[in-house]
C-alpha cells in the first residue's frame, strides 16, 4: 500500500495527476498559438491509460464512472485520430482541440468528484481513494448526491474549461506552429 492506496490505485492516480498537468501546459500551447508534440503524447497517452485502468476497479453493474470511462475513450479516439491520422489538417484541427480538451476536462471531473462529499452524512475528510474500487466509488456517488460545494466546484471547472476551448479554437486554429 501507498499513502492508504493499493499500488494499483497509486499507478492510476499517478497516470491521472500526469495526464492532467501534462494536458493543462498542452491547452496553454493551444491557446498560445503553439503546439507541444512531445507534452501532448504525454497528455493523450496518460489519459488514455488512465481510462483504461479505470475500467479494471472492481466493479457491479454500469455505473456513472464506467460511463465517463466510456465516453473518455471515445473522445480519445477522436482526438488521437484528429491528432496523428490526420494530422490537424483542414477541420481535423478544431476537432482535435476541441475533443483534448473535453478528454482533459473529464480527467479533472473525476479529480474534483472525489474531492466532495459524495455521502449524506457530510464526511469531508474521507478519502476517496482508498482501495481498489474509491475512484469508481467516489464518481459513482457523487453522481447521486453531490454537496452543494461540490456542485460549485463542478459548475467552476466546466466553466473554465468551456472559456479555454473557445480561446484554444480561436488561438489554435490560426497557428501554422510545426514545433
Amino acid at each position: 500500500m501507498i499513502a492508504g492506496m493499493t499500488t494499483f490505485t497509486f499507478v492510476h492516480v499517478v497516470l491521472s495527476l500526469v495526464g492532467i498537468f501534462s494536458g493543462l501546459f498542452v491547452l496553454y500551447g493551444m491557446i498560445a498559438g503553439k503546439r507541444y508534440d512531445g507534452m501532448t503524447g504525454i497528455f493523450l497517452a496518460t489519459t488514455l491509460l488512465t481510462s483504461i485502468t479505470g475500467f479494471m476497479f472492481p466493479y457491479h453493474g454500469f455505473t456513472p464512472a464506467i460511463g465517463v470511462g466510456i465516453v473518455s475513450m471515445l473522445i480519445l479516439a477522436i482526438a488521437l485520430y484528429a491528432r496523428y491520422s490526420r494530422h490537424l489538417v483542414g477541420g481535423s484541427r478544431r476537432t482535435y482541440v476541441i475533443t483534448a480538451v473535453i478528454a482533459l476536462w473529464l480527467n479533472c471531473f473525476v479529480l474534483v468528484a472525489q474531492h466532495f462529499p459524495s455521502d449524506r452524512n457530510g464526511d469531508l475528510h474521507r478519502p476517496r481513494l482508498r482501495g481498489g474500487q474509491g475512484i469508481s466509488r467516489a464518481v459513482s456517488s457523487s453522481s447521486r448526491s453531490l454537496d452543494k460545494s461540490g456542485l460549485i466546484g463542478m459548475v467552476r471547472v466546466a466553466t473554465c474549461y468551456v472559456l479555454s476551448q473557445a480561446l484554444a479554437i480561436k488561438s489554435f486554429l490560426h497557428s501554422t506552429d510545426e514545433a
